[in-house]
């Protein structure tokens, strides 16, 4: 592999130690399961205990929820503490305080303890915690050192079987959607996995959801109702008047019905700074778990500030647009339903443009369900490769796109393909970057660096 042309910065030298250490236990693989994390947890004086938590899982959405829900409770005056995973660019990204990632430093010093803890399980003869259990140790560690409001903590992998899933009592759930996704861990059936995601449900605990399979529904249901948990069915949301423009979307939301109470919570008329007729959906998740926060008593914010907070809203690498002039835009769809959700949005605002897309997956993705969502694009494709281990060889997807009839180019690496993007700019209404997560942070960084506008030159 090529050298990282964004690498010449300079380096914390303490922290890459710190980073090398951490990714060494990423030869423990990912493993399910809850008691490494409870030995790891007990040994750094259980931290999570201490914190106010809103757990948010699902297949798709997610993340989306958990930064509506940052930037309304910022908004409201709380310190919020937000766990999310992958980062895009920097590995700090995935630990937010306050609105600001954690510091190196602090990182180095959070990890130093968990790490420590970590080789005296070994030393024990316990089994070594994962990468994933690492970090969401460090996280709690650190969050529980801050003057923290609430903390959102977004599920990696699943639900019942996930490290964040140590948390025994959340203020909130939040499952924001059911999907195909990970099935060689998780299922291949909706039901399955929608068994998975509903591990995170707690006794009492309100249950905000938004599954459109019916099936899925059920065994979410049926779970909140063994446990009590009072259950908040955002498919019945109102979601209507939907208009749309490349500086976001918006809508009229009407809560009433998921609270079975007509008339009420509504309709507002929600602006949205993020792209996609999904996000409507996950605003409504998020609208929701405020609203159940507030009649709690356990948010102070008006339903009013709430509606205006969340067009503030940004998430990056979540169809985000880099540049206008060239457009240029990225967007981390990196499953099946991701893709979907981007043939809609170019349905939706970029109907009869020429649009050259720049995509690389992972090879244990529904990649042909993928490529199907591209071709509906009709977009001119360049293929390349993910920075990963388990990305699919550029060669490989090249023949996939062929045999289906479609041409694509090929540039192996990840930087010759966007620099051959943006050099090709002049020819097209837009230049689209999709796939993987682990191609759209090198190239979001690549191309935030300043060198678009030279590059296309």
């Amino acid at each position: 592999m090529k050298q990282d042309p964004t690498s010449d910065r300079k380096r914390n030298t303490a922290y890459e130690q710190t980073l090398e250490r951490i990714h060494s236990y990423m030869r423990f693989g990912s493993k399910l399961g809850l008691e490494r994390m409870n030995s790891l947890l007990e040994r750094i004086g259980n931290p999570e205990r201490q914190l106010p938590i809103i757990h948010v899982g699902g297949t798709n959405g997610k993340g989306s929820v958990c930064r509506y829900l940052a930037t309304m409770l910022s908004a409201a005056g709380y310190r919020i503490g937000l766990y999310t995973s992958p980062y895009l660019e920097e590995f700090t990204e995935r630990i937010e305080f306050d609105g600001q990632a954690i510091s190196q430093d602090d990182l180095v010093e959070c990890a130093g303890m968990v790490l420590r803890q970590a080789e005296a399980m070994a030393a024990a003869g316990e089994e070594s915690p994962t990468e994933f259990e690492l970090v969401t140790a460090i996280g709690f560690l650190y969050f529980s050192r801050q003057p923290v409001d609430f903390v959102l903590l977004e599920v990696g992998l699943g639900g019942r079987g996930d490290s964040t899933n140590i948390v025994k009592q959340p203020l909130a759930t939040v499952i924001s959607s059911i999907s195909f996704d990970h099935m060689e861990v998780l299922g291949h059936s909706l039901t399955a996995i929608a068994a998975e995601k509903a591990g995170i449900i707690k006794s009492g605990c309100p249950l905000v959801a938004r599954v459109d399979d019916a099936a899925a529904a059920a065994v979410i249901k049926q779970r909140a109702a063994d446990l009590r948990a009072p259950y908040y069915d955002v498919n019945k949301a109102v979601i209507s008047r939907l208009q749309s423009d490349l500086d976001g979307y918006a809508f009229d939301l009407e809560l009433g019905p998921v609270f079975q109470e007509a008339g009420a919570i509504g309709p507002a008329r929600v602006h949205l700074g993020m792209l996609g007729r999904h996000q409507a959906e996950n605003a409504a998740c998020a609208l929701t778990t405020i609203e159940i926060l507030r009649r709690q008593g356990t948010v102070m914010i008006e339903w009013e500030q709430a509606v205006r907070a969340i067009r503030g809203a940004r998430q990056k690498g979540r169809l985000e647009v880099l540049s206008r002039d060239p457009l240029i835009l990225i967007d981390g769809a990196h499953n099946a339903a991701g893709m979907q959700a981007l043939s809609q949005v170019v349905r939706d605002l970029f109907q009869g443009k020429h649009i050259l897309c720049v995509t690389g997956m992972l090879k244990d993705k529904e990649v042909d369900h993928m490529l199907r969502s591209l071709y509906d694009m009709k977009v001119d494709l360049l293929v390349t490769e993910p920075d990963n281990p388990r990305r699919l060889p550029a060669e490989e997807i090249r023949q996939k796109i062929e045999a289906d009839g479609q041409a694509c180019q090929m540039a192996e690496h990840w930087f010759d393909a966007a620099r051959s993007a943006i050099r090709k700019a002049p020819e097209y209404d837009i230049i689209l970057f999709t796939g993987s997560l682990y191609l759209i942070g090198p190239i979001r960084q690549y191309l935030t660096a300043g060198r678009v506008d030279r590059t296309a030159r």
